[in-house]
């Protein structure tokens, strides 16, 4: 399964470096590539991956001729990348090409403490996989769309399945790309920050309509602030580092919305020659009373972010001023555009309640004031303790906070993986401290092997194939077909089964199931339930056994098949019960019989 997958991996990457070669050959832009990996069904010259499945998966050319020769170039089909066929080779022959590639000094990228254990199991946690690209060729898009590749391969959700993990590096450029692809992932944390907003404004407000529009005040203020970014101050080419900035702002600008509505509720108690205040003389205080705090409180904070244009760097320089400028956007927003919302929602137009309305409106903000009020007491009260744990969590945070280590200064980087970086260090180095067993070769020409070059310890298929007698395996039957009958059977148990509990629990009928007449045992509702959970989360783990790891359902086709008839003719026995059940009247269960005359007491005890 590993194998499968490593190859999988070297392929998808090998395909897309061959576009890039193809367009380039096309458009005679390089017309001699010297440095190319090699593409699917492709003969003219190029490098082939130096990896471990270049020898385990050669291409014999011109087999069963004396000029037959082997190219180690990993391009041997090996399934179809969506079936769970295992590789056309077996243990023993993994075994011998690592040891024909150790005795010939061979095979850079097999780790140093290699071993092969008996049968011919692979014991390698790491596998190292070089290819090589025309950077000359490639351009921005090109570095770009290989790094997302990579990115999308070596994403830890997607490799956690396969339990194969890649770490890559390159170039300067793929860095430079790997950083661009990691912030363009970034963005759409933004997307789930204003969705948390969102549903928190629906709880705090009660309602979609206001918390809707409220939300739309961040949406606002982004075409604004770019506007204010790329004409007046001439901005037209963003970097993607200035994406950052919106993290901070959409906080602050959630923070402005509640502190103008709460100061917008307060105003209710407001009193003007003895009268309840009129909505102006409420608005105007409520600007008034929350604009001067509010004023301070992100002129500093847009004052900390645009100090950063003083930088000389373009993209601190953009990071400082799109957050400064979409603090103070939303801000005037907040003392214009909300203002107008919360006359709507208090003169009932947003809820359609008009002034009738008001007096449900007025207790709403009664109950919230009072459960504010009950938090602020509840906290008062306890502020001894309050005030202790937070001392207490900030003691131990301080040597976490203030412990310095040589080269920690080194996880400042633009890697947008410092982790994999040092990785990827490490294999690249030489000698006794390296990971493998020598470093990357420079290039050079494909290796190639003819019959007359092959040692006779040599594998016995690199033989067979340079004389044209390999014929590769057929697949293993796959028992996925299986697993995607037996889960929604298993499930449909499961319901039957939660089903049942819920009749037993509630002593009803629901559907066709009904407790047992004489009452059910004590125990017997939650065992059922208990069972219908094991059964749903036994049928969706095999399930995704089957689909995930690619040799399960190969191993264990009979077993599966096996589980797949018993589970049918219990099934089949079952709806014949029912079906006789049906016909005839009866309960599944016979009722007890009645007591005997007397009633059916213990005889009494002669003396």
């Amino acid at each position: 399964r590993h194998l499968k997958v490593v190859h999988d991996i070297e392929d998808e990457v090998r395909r897309l470096v061959a576009t890039f070669d193809t367009a380039h050959a096309s458009n005679a832009t390089v017309p001699n590539i010297t440095t190319r990996s090699c593409g699917t069904g492709e003969s003219s010259w190029c490098l082939p991956f130096e990896s471990l499945d270049s020898f385990l998966f050669p291409t014999a050319e011109q087999a069963g001729q004396s000029s037959a020769s082997l190219v180690f170039d990993g391009r041997m089909p090996c399934g179809a990348p969506w079936s769970c066929a295992l590789p056309p080779v077996d243990q023993s022959e993994v075994a011998s090409a690592i040891s024909w590639l150790t005795a010939t000094q061979q095979g850079p990228f097999l780790p140093r403490n290699l071993s092969c254990a008996a049968g011919g199991a692979l014991c390698a946690r790491y596998l190292r996989s070089t290819f090589y690209v025309n950077s000359d060729g490639m351009d921005l898009v090109h570095w770009y769309e290989l790094a997302q590749l990579l990115s999308r391969l070596s994403s830890g959700w997607l490799s956690a399945p396969s339990q194969v993990r890649l770490w890559y590096g390159g170039a300067h450029e793929l860095e430079m790309a790997g950083l661009l692809v990691a912030l363009a992932n970034d963005m759409g944390l933004i997307g789930l920050a204003l969705l948390t907003i969102l549903l928190y404004m629906r709880v705090f407000f009660g309602g979609w309509r206001l918390a809707l529009l409220a939300s739309l005040q961040i949406f606002l203020s982004l075409p604004f602030m770019y506007w204010i970014v790329t004409v007046p101050f001439g901005q037209t080419e963003l970097a993607a580092f200035a994406g950052a900035s919106l993290w901070v702002v959409l906080g602050v600008s959630a923070d402005n919305i509640f502190v103008i509505c709460e100061t917008w509720g307060q105003s209710t108690q407001l009193v003007r020659s003895g009268r309840p205040a009129s909505p102006a003389e409420r608005l105007t205080w409520t600007v008034r009373q929350a604009g001067a705090p509010l004023l301070f409180a992100n002129g500093t904070t847009a004052a900390s972010l645009l100090i950063n244009c003083f930088s000389s760097l373009p993209a601190i320089f953009q990071f400082g001023l799109c957050g400064g400028v979409l603090l103070l956007t939303n801000l005037a927003l907040g003392v214009t555009y909300l203002p107008a919302l919360l006359v709507l929602q208090d003169s009932g137009v947003l809820d359609g309640s008009g002034e009738a309305g008001e007096e449900e409106r007025e207790a709403e903000r009664r109950s919230r004031s009072r459960v504010l009020q009950a938090v602020h007491g509840g906290l008062w009260r306890q502020r001894v303790r309050v005030l202790v744990g937070f001392g207490v969590g900030v003691l131990l945070l301080t040597p976490l906070a203030v412990t310095l280590s040589p080269g920690a200064d080194a996880t400042f980087t633009f890697s947008p993986d410092p982790a994999m970086q040092r990785v990827i260090d490490i294999a690249r180095r030489s000698g006794p401290d390296g990971l493998f067993r020598a470093a990357e070769s420079p290039g050079g020409p494909r290796p190639t092997l003819s019959l007359s070059q092959l040692p006779a310890e040599g594998p016995i298929r690199y033989r067979k194939l340079l004389r044209g007698e390999y014929l590769p395996p057929p697949p293993p039957p796959d028992a996925t077909v299986f697993a995607l009958l037996l889960t929604p059977l298993s499930l449909y148990d499961a319901g039957l089964l939660a089903t049942l509990s819920l009749a037993i629990a509630g002593d009803t009928r629901l559907w066709f199931l009904q407790p047992p007449p004489s009452g059910a045992p004590p125990g017997l509702a939650p065992a059922c339930l208990i069972a219908g959970a094991l059964v749903a989360a036994l049928s969706l783990y095999t399930l995704g056994l089957a689909i995930w790891r690619c040799d399960f359902a190969a191993r264990h086709y009979p077993l599966l098949g096996n589980l797949l008839g018993a589970l049918l003719l219990l099934h089949g026995a079952l709806f014949y019960k029912l079906a006789r059940l049906a016909a005839s009247g009866r309960e599944w269960l016979p009722p007890p019989p009645p007591p005997p005359p007397g009633g059916g007491g213990p005889p009494p005890l002669g003396l």
